[in-house]
């Protein structure tokens, strides 16, 4: 591999990843949302409280119903943002694969013109002959 090249950017994988966790965990949440809002509803609360307690229960399941609209956008955002990072990322490949052709190119132009001399060129031995 080449030292001056180093693999260092994210890649579509790890964005779809990302946004596979924000998913899965959007639905997790979504889960413990509708469970909070069934505790109680069997008639296993009983007592003064247990009307306060079931509205406390789904006022919770209403936050927490939140986070999982917020999971889920992040998820759905990163899922089209994943092939975006992929094109951009093999695009950028490319000029990096030209630049580094023309800075080689360019190195070994440079190194000619130190083998030939200032204002010399190369004969068929490789001896330099300096222009008078």
């Amino acid at each position: 591999a080449d030292p001056r090249v180093e693999d260092d950017a994210i890649g579509g994988d790890a964005v779809r990843q990302q946004a596979s966790y924000y998913s899965d965990m959007a639905q997790t949440i979504l889960d413990e949302a509708n469970r909070l809002k069934t505790l109680g509803q069997d008639g296993e609360l009983v007592g003064k409280y247990a009307k306060s307690l079931q509205e406390e229960l789904g006022d919770l399941a209403d936050e927490v119903g939140k986070a999982h609209q917020r999971y889920q956008g992040v998820g759905t955002a990163l899922k089209p943002y994943a092939s975006a990072v992929d094109d951009a990322k093999a695009e950028s490949w490319g000029a990096l694969q030209d630049a580094v052709r023309a800075h080689d190119a360019q190195t070994a132009q440079q190194a000619q013109v130190l083998r030939n001399g200032r204002f010399g060129y190369a004969d068929h031995l490789g001896q330099v002959t300096h222009a008078q």
